[in-house]
């Protein structure tokens, strides 16, 4: 079910235009149908500095390697229950690193990759366009664009500084071909096959009505508010 721009913002407590969230200020946010943002850059950063909180990497086909988790995945997804595991980069684009900032066996389970994600925000759904849909997406473009070369960074977005032991507001992802990384123009359109480049945030949130099988009504955000608990700024009464 959709959720309108005016719900999500109130429930990440972002104010109008997300004006107070330090790590959104160089960008414009503009919500698109399936409760997300298209991101544009109003202020030239240069992607190679170093930050907290982010992940840049190159993908590409031909350095698939394949990495086993099974028993990892299983023991990661119990610590953020009832939360879904979030990552930022995804463990099937893990086979697809050709650089990266991070060791790639370290990356998996390192907790700078992991994070407590609503099944809203991960999950791919009919009506709900959550991190899912461009990861699935990015994977078949490297698997039928073999030749390419890909940048992609995903950040965990926090409300304020105050914020970074608890759960994200959102993430923020950027794609685009190697050759384009540092392209201060580069512009994303709405296309239905989501080709590249793309640039969006993803909102972290959880409504009762979503009905998510084994999600706890307690976590969405209608009753964390009327608890006055927030969740973002805490996650210690919610990842015991």
């Amino acid at each position: 079910m959709g959720t309108s721009e005016r719900d999500i913002k109130k429930y990440l407590k972002v104010g109008d235009n997300f004006e107070n969230v330090r790590q959104l200020q160089n960008y414009k946010l503009t919500f698109q149908k399936g409760n997300y943002f298209l991101v544009e850059e109003t202020d030239y950063r240069d992607n190679t500095k170093s930050q907290s909180n982010i992940i840049r990497a190159i993908l590409t086909f031909t350095n698939k390697n394949e990495i086993k988790l099974k028993n990892q995945r299983q023991k990661i997804k119990n610590k953020f229950d009832p939360f879904d595991c979030g990552h930022l980069l995804a463990v099937e684009l893990i086979k697809y690193l050709h650089i990266c900032d991070m060791c790639k066996k370290e990356l998996v389970v390192n907790e700078y990759n992991l994070f407590p994600q609503f099944p809203r925000a991960n999950r791919n759904e009919k009506e709900n366009i959550g991190q899912a849909r461009f990861e699935n997406w990015l994977m078949s473009y490297i698997e039928n664009k073999e030749n390419d070369s890909i940048y992609y960074e995903v950040e965990k977005i926090y409300r304020d500084d105050c914020s970074k032991n608890g759960i994200p507001i959102g993430t923020r992802l950027l794609a685009c071909k190697n050759d384009a990384q540092n392209d201060k123009n580069l512009e994303w359109k709405p296309d239905e096959k989501l080709k590249l480049p793309f640039h969006v945030f993803i909102p972290n949130y959880q409504v009762k009505s979503d009905n998510i099988k084994g999600f706890k009504d307690k976590y969405c955000v209608e009753n964390l508010e009327k608890a006055k608990i927030d969740i973002y700024h805490d996650a210690s009464s919610v990842l015991k």
